[in-house]
């Protein structure tokens, strides 16, 4: 079989980027009419659920979709936008690039190949190692740790940051619904009106954190693809690949 070249395997890996990230589009902006249909069930006298006005929950959905979407992308521009530059510039000031292309990734990289991040991105088998594309799949497979082990922070600290309260809010969100659900269902079993208002709202924030943090990975994951596609090819929305404006 012929190895793959260099602008083969950047240009299918840009696309694989957007393509991932068109998948996440669509498939969270669904799960939010999802969401907006659902939030419009009614629980009637008799305990059974309802959606009453037909139209009223379509609009519902079409309204939380659309407010998603323009949130997703917003999130996606603005953060993608920080990724690529950030993790463009690490590959190039801090040598990282250098070490990858000009000695053998597996003796430059050996102590870091466990922490693979994607296991999707593989080399196929049999496959030379030091062709640029087995370079290029294992330094993006270990990035972090590579970055880290040159001293360096593999993504801008905004951000970092913002992933990291997240993740904490998120986790006390989660812990604090679970224990409006049960306190609920007591309150059922009790002959006692649950806090709908109160669930409904920290099942939506919920929801959305759990939306955005989502989104946050896919961006990152992608931008770290798109960087590399800066380096060596550039993007024409972007102007000329980062290597040959420096030259």
């Amino acid at each position: 079989m012929t190895a793959q070249t260099g602008t083969l395997f950047l240009t299918d890996l840009d696309r694989r980027a957007r393509g991932d990230a068109r998948i996440h589009l669509v498939s969270t902006v669904f799960l939010a009419g999802l969401a907006g249909l659902i939030g419009n069930l009614r629980l009637d006298e008799w305990g059974f659920f309802s959606f009453g006005d037909s139209a009223g929950a379509l609009w519902s959905a079409l309204g939380t979709a659309a407010l998603w979407l323009g949130l997703a992308l917003a999130i996606s521009h603005f953060a993608g936008t920080a990724y690529r530059d950030y993790i463009a510039g690490v590959m190039t000031d801090t040598g990282l690039l250098y070490l990858v292309l000009e000695h053998d990734p597996h003796e430059v990289l050996k102590p870091l190949t466990q922490r693979e991040t994607w296991a999707t991105l593989r080399l196929k088998p049999g496959q030379d190692g030091l062709s640029f594309r087995g370079r290029m799949l294992l330094m993006l497979k270990t990035y972090p740790a590579c970055v880290a082990s040159l001293g360096f922070h593999p993504y801008p600290q905004l951000l970092r940051w913002t992933a990291r309260i997240m993740d904490y809010v998120l986790i006390a969100l989660t812990a604090t619904f679970a224990c409006v659900i049960y306190r609920s269902v007591s309150d059922a079993l009790a002959a006692i009106p649950p806090a709908l208002p109160l669930l409904k709202v920290l099942a939506w924030s919920l929801l959305a954190l759990i939306l955005v943090r989502a989104t946050l990975g896919i961006t990152r994951r992608t931008a770290l693809w798109l960087a590399l596609v800066d380096v060596f090819v550039g993007d024409i929305d972007r102007g000329k690949a980062i290597l040959a404006g420096g030259m």
